[in-house]
């Protein structure tokens, strides 16, 4: 069985991960919306696209060059805007331990501040004062556990994101080449 300091390195590592990943998702999400930003403020982009607009109207040869830019710039935005949900969801406080129990687990936790304010201070001296060293291992074990599954929830938030804006990246680069070249 580990020690009380291994455990707590142990915890305080897992602190360390959830810190990053919300420190990365932070970083995606202001490029995210810089990018975004400078997709709606382009003059040039309002111009294209209400011409664009126009021809797809009509429906002719350049209609469908046209139907393949608003297609392009259809899938950038979608794929922005999927990318800015799973930022904003890997960025949420997840409190909800409730969510993670299982047979053995500490239902109120000494350590987790989200138990500890739910009560006054008295009742949680009281708790403190009154619980076992094995009571404090079988907590920290616990909320190494479920701190490792959100840890590993907001991994999950970010690597989709990161995908849906590498993908819109390219698709913002592919229709901006097919205005070059085509339209």
């Amino acid at each position: 069985m580990l020690s009380k300091e291994d455990l707590e390195l142990e915890y305080q590592r897992i602190a360390f991960w959830i810190n990053n990943m919300d420190t990365k998702i932070s970083f995606a999400l202001g490029a995210t919306g810089v990018l975004i930003g400078f997709i709606f403020s382009n003059e040039d982009f309002s111009k294209t696209l209400e011409n664009h607009s126009k021809t797809l109207q009509l429906w002719n040869e350049s209609s469908i060059k046209s139907a393949v830019f608003f297609v392009l710039f259809g899938l950038t935005i979608i794929l922005l805007v999927a990318a800015m949900w799973c930022f904003l969801n890997g960025l949420k406080a997840k409190i909800n331990p409730r969510k993670y129990k299982q047979p053995h687990m500490v239902s109120s936790s000494n350590i987790f501040w989200g138990d500890i304010s739910k009560h006054n201070y008295f009742s949680y001296k009281y708790r403190m004062d009154n619980s076992e060293s094995n009571d404090w291992v079988k907590d920290m074990q616990t909320q190494i556990y479920i701190n490792s599954c959100i840890c590993a929830q907001k991994a999950k938030f970010y690597n989709i994101g990161i995908f849906c804006l590498k993908s819109a990246l390219i698709g913002f680069l592919i229709y901006h080449i097919w205005m070059w070249f085509f339209l």
